[in-house]
């Protein structure tokens, strides 16, 4: 048999050989891929996470516009690729590491796990724009409020100390420019005695952007007796050792402080204002004058005289 012939015997048993089942399974390949590439393309909504790298510490740049968390993205692509999709593997990563300005167009390309028969119609936003500022140093003052009120015969002395009495706020310029005051939680004095109470107290945090160089500082207060203060006017001046001496003026006024039990029993017959001409070197035997010292001694109080010197005539 001549070789023509050989061939085409060949060809006619390959194709009557289990010709039925090759057939069906012709008809079923084309079958599906008519079916595939008829069907009615799909159109879905999903949202895509936005991820990015902040530019590196040495730059001294900040991110200073708002990037979205997700964008919004309409596809649309053969119904099975479409509703095959992951929202939760859908991404968009952006390297912001340069630090530089930019306004960026949104592509399907940037989009992670997106099928390749997937089209995107639609991004919303359909650009990001990328802004940066200079990162700077600051100090910012701290400030630590009180609340509650120490014992009942107590109080605050002075104002609440603090150490450091200032954090450096590093951020971009326009957030770190805006803040006052680092504050911190309140110092609660309620019921505290006598003596000064030091605490760590937590710095409040800083606005998102802004971080401080430290997270707590040392808070001093000082207790002290509640004080009270009582006037006596128009009392005379008693000349030691001199009984018919004159002062000029007579009489003076008297301010005592001290805690309250202590002062609130003082009464005006318990004060006696002298002047002590003996312990000045004056000829005593002989008529004269002097500007003496009035000194008033009453135990446990701070003592104001009014005025502080007298003339003493003898």
């Amino acid at each position: 048999m001549s070789q023509p012939g050989k061939l085409a015997s060949f060809l006619l048993s390959v194709v009557s050989n289990n010709f039925w089942l090759k057939l069906i399974s012709l008809v079923t390949a084309l079958g599906f891929y008519a079916f595939i590439h008829s069907a009615k393309p799909l159109s879905q909504k999903f949202e895509v996470r936005v991820a990015y790298e902040e530019p590196e510490t040495s730059t001294r740049k900040g991110l200073s516009s708002d990037i979205p968390k997700t964008v919004l993205i309409d596809v649309v692509g053969p119904a099975q690729a479409v509703q095959q999709i992951d929202e939760d593997d859908l991404y968009i990563r952006l390297n912001l590491s340069g630090g530089q300005d930019d306004d960026l167009t949104l592509t399907k390309d940037m989009i992670s796990e997106l099928p390749p028969r997937v089209k995107v119609k639609k991004f919303s936003p359909p650009l990001l724009e990328i802004r940066f500022e200079d990162v700077i140093d600051r100090a910012i003052k701290v400030q630590v409020t009180r609340t509650g009120e120490p014992a009942s015969d107590m109080e605050v002395s002075g104002n609440i100390t603090v150490q450091p009495e200032v954090v450096t706020a590093t951020g971009i310029k326009s957030l770190v420019d805006t803040i006052q005051f680092a504050r911190t939680e309140a110092f609660d004095v309620t019921g505290l005695g006598q003596g000064v109470t030091t605490r760590m107290l937590k710095l409040d945090p800083a606005p998102q952007g802004v971080d401080y160089d430290q997270a707590s500082i040392t808070a001093r207060v000082d207790i002290k007796r509640k004080l009270a203060t009582k006037q006596f006017l128009q009392i005379p001046v008693e000349v030691v050792g001199l009984p018919r001496a004159k002062t000029k003026p007579r009489q003076v006024s008297i301010q005592v402080t001290g805690s309250e039990d202590v002062v609130s029993k003082i009464v005006k017959e318990m004060i006696v204002p002298q002047v002590d001409p003996s312990k000045a070197e004056v000829d005593l035997g002989q008529p004269g004058s002097a500007n003496f010292s009035v000194v008033v001694d009453i135990p446990d109080v701070q003592i104001e005289v009014r005025p502080t010197k007298v003339l003493v005539k003898w």
